[in-house]
């Protein structure tokens, strides 16, 4: 009989290591981090010293070092207890904020293996409050450090038209082009050609449209500058870009839940990050391979993530519910193609 797959839950923290701390927490609350996996897995990870947003960092460490994809805008940090008095088979989580809905339901699914039964999600807001101190420290077995992408545009000066402002940083980037392509005419031709939809939106009065097309092309132009990690980069704009997607697809699930609506409540529930998954775990586990590979396999990993990155933006602008999304009556900011899209390209671009 085959073996069956172990758990992601187990590369963050196996049953063995958690029944303690949360025997533990019967007496007095530990801290805690959860999250889901890009696949839909639920995490746990629990600490009795640690800050609940440092936990957050070992969490985010550990799921890098073992090559887990995360769902960015699914992770929390609190405290878990366990309280007798009010359930002895339930593990009660105390987090930040609201958490994706299906995300009980997959807990339930880790904490059956500590065993425990049942799982309760509060919300505690003074979380948020808490010193940020710990976060700057150096995260155990962390992975290497993300390059720092060209900033955004300044705000224009007051008094200055923005986009008169747009349209001399745009100049100033594409000015940059050369020097940044050191000679090479793919980089070269590569950048160019993703200054080109920056300018249509600036023609077309989309200020917008334009800066976030200027900020793929100075990630990009960032990641060209560092040629000897530019996939962390291109990893880290990836993740930026889903991160503000799914902050937006998280806005819209609860303006679409508040409606009391039953077909809103489903489409909200089953129907929105199907949008953006899919193909999105291939593209992050070509990234990650992209960035620990060897000089001999280089070639052949850029290429996977090129290839990886037109796949997954194939697969997420053919969904019928992008357009809809995007222009929702509810006026919510999501922007799968404004900032997806131009990330996407970045990717194909320059992988």
């Amino acid at each position: 009989m085959a073996k069956a797959p172990t758990p992601a839950s187990d590369a963050i923290m196996t049953p063995d290591k958690m029944k303690p701390l949360l025997a533990l927490s019967k007496h007095e609350p530990v801290q805690a981090a959860i999250g889901l996996t890009a696949d839909g897995e639920a995490l746990i990870l629990l600490d009795k010293r640690a800050k609940p947003k440092k936990v957050l960092a070992m969490l985010r460490a550990d799921a890098a070092k073992a090559k887990l994809p995360l769902n960015a805008s699914s992770l929390r940090f609190g405290r878990a207890e366990v309280d007798a008095d009010y359930d002895s088979a339930m593990v009660r989580f105390f987090i930040n904020k609201d958490a994706p809905g299906n995300m009980r339901l997959k807990l339930v699914e880790v904490v059956k293996r500590v065993p425990y039964q049942k799982v309760e999600i509060n919300v505690d807001p003074s979380l948020e409050e808490e010193s940020e101190e710990h976060e700057t420290e150096e995260s155990r077995d962390a992975p290497p450090p993300v390059i720092a992408a060209a900033p955004p545009p300044p705000p224009p000066a007051a008094g200055e038209d923005p986009k008169v402002a747009l349209s001399h940083k745009l100049a100033a980037l594409m000015q940059g082009i050369p020097k940044v392509a050191g000679g090479d005419p793919v980089v070269q031709h590569s950048l160019a050609a993703l200054a080109a939809p920056a300018a249509a939106a600036l023609k077309a009065g989309d200020l917008e449209a334009a800066r976030v097309a200027m900020e793929a092309l100075g990630h990009a132009m960032a990641a060209s500058m560092h040629q000897a990690a530019p996939s962390a980069d291109l990893l880290a704009l990836f993740r930026d870009a889903r991160e503000e997607v799914d902050a937006g697809l998280n806005k819209l699930q609860e303006a679409m839940r508040g409606t009391q609506d039953a077909d809103m409540i489903r489409i909200a529930d089953l129907g929105m990050y199907g949008m953006t998954d899919g193909e999105g775990v291939g593209l992050l586990k070509a990234l990650m391979d992209l960035r620990g590979a060897a000089p001999e396999q280089r070639a052949a990993s850029s290429r996977a993530a090129r290839a990886a990155a037109a796949a997954y933006k194939a697969a997420v602008f053919k969904h019928v519910l992008v357009d809809l999304v995007d222009a929702n009556p509810f006026g919510i900011a999501v922007g799968i193609k404004a900032k997806l899209g131009p990330a996407l390209d970045t990717i194909a671009a320059t992988a």
